[in-house]
């Protein structure tokens, strides 16, 4: 007679939303497969989980409210398990025998000063909270897991494991365009305004290159919405408002789907990652995956995950951005070596490597 599955419940509110949204897609249809599983999501979230049969329950409150610690003590069912992809845990007692929590990186007390006075009073508690009241943390590189126990205390070490996450693949239908033949003359930055994106030092490497290299015609294109970067950050638009040659070389991509993300990462000359800081950087793995080569910071978890496989650059020193983009753009060897070695890394992240290892530690946890 076999066994009932171990119920186990998801917080997944943050489904739709990119980074960790992509995450919770990718292993929860993976962990159903094993468990009794029902998710905790917004009404948004309601086609995904038909679409994959998966049960769930409607939340009303936002994410990081106050409300939300009301409402979620209330809805989480009965369960052996609850598992928390985020750092924002229901801090009073649910129903649940065992708790596991995902934090993906320790950005937020790295980066205390930069938040406001509420976001740090509510950092502190979280992440300090999340490692207590869990029976085990994930973590995504090894990395993050040195930064939490320097934050928190060592104590803390053997309650965390490192799961890389996945790389997702392009599905080949969804791309706007044909693969380019040859890539084209032009920069790519994706991520966001952050300060630890470091887009500033990357627009003023590229303006550097183009004053040295008048006769290189490059372009640097920028995912996202214009507004959504340069309000956030006031040097940066200033920067690109007061100098004509960027104001002409530089291009916001606005909005753009998988497909219009892949046709950029396929037909951009390289990628650029300047990020000081990065629990799992995801851009460069999207841009090998597509035959695309990157030039990356040398800084946080960019080592452990691109190996040799990316061209590096000490991110706060200009100069070496710029002498990275020369050495992608004027040396053929070095451009085609990091396609070769790029194509060979991203196979070392597997969505449903990640999901399976996902399901031997929460089977692990419930049974001790």
């Amino acid at each position: 007679m076999s066994l009932k599955p171990y119920k186990v419940c998801v917080d997944a509110r943050l489904l739709l939303k990119s980074g960790i949204g992509r995450y919770i897609s990718e292993v929860v249809p993976i962990l159903k497969k094993t468990f009794d599983l029902t998710c905790i999501i917004h009404e948004e979230g309601i086609p995904f989980m038909d679409a994959h049969q998966i049960k769930y329950i409607i939340a009303q409150t936002k994410i990081y409210s106050i409300k939300e610690q009301v409402e979620l003590p209330k809805i989480i069912p009965e369960c052996d398990l609850f598992w928390s992809p985020h750092f924002n845990i229901p801090l009073f007692p649910i129903k649940a025998k065992k708790r596991l929590v995902t934090i993906h990186d320790a950005y937020h007390l790295a980066f205390l000063s930069s938040l406001s006075l509420a976001e740090r009073i509510y950092a502190k508690i979280f992440f300090r909270m999340a490692l207590i009241l869990s029976n085990a943390v994930i973590t995504v590189s090894e990395f993050s897991k040195r930064e939490l126990v320097k934050f928190n205390g060592a104590k803390f070490n053997s309650k965390i494991q490192v799961i890389l996450n996945g790389v997702s693949s392009f599905e080949p239908e969804l791309a706007v365009v044909a693969p380019a033949a040859v890539h084209a003359n032009y920069f790519l930055f994706v991520g966001n305004v952050k300060p630890h994106k470091n887009l500033k030092n990357a627009v003023l490497a590229f303006k550097a290159f183009c004053v040295a290299h008048p006769d290189a015609h490059y372009n640097f294109k920028i995912v996202g919405q214009q507004d959504g970067f340069i309000n956030g950050d006031e040097s940066i638009k200033s920067l690109l408002f007061s100098d004509a040659l960027l104001k002409e070389r530089i291009e916001f991509t606005g909005f753009v789907d998988d497909g219009e993300l892949r046709a950029l990462y396929e037909q951009a000359h390289c990628l650029v990652f300047p990020s000081l800081y990065e629990g799992f950087g995801l851009p460069p793995l999207e841009a090998m995956n597509v035959g695309t080569p990157a030039i990356v910071s040398n800084l946080a978890s960019m080592p452990e995950l691109c190996e040799n496989a990316v061209l590096y650059f000490d991110p706060l020193d200009v100069d070496s951005i710029k002498v990275a983009m020369e050495n992608i753009v004027f040396s053929t060897a070095v451009y085609d070596d990091l396609i070769g070695k790029g194509l060979i890394q991203v196979k070392k992240f597997s969505w449903n490597r990640s999901a399976q290892q996902h399901r031997e530690l929460m089977e692990q946890v419930l049974i001790r």
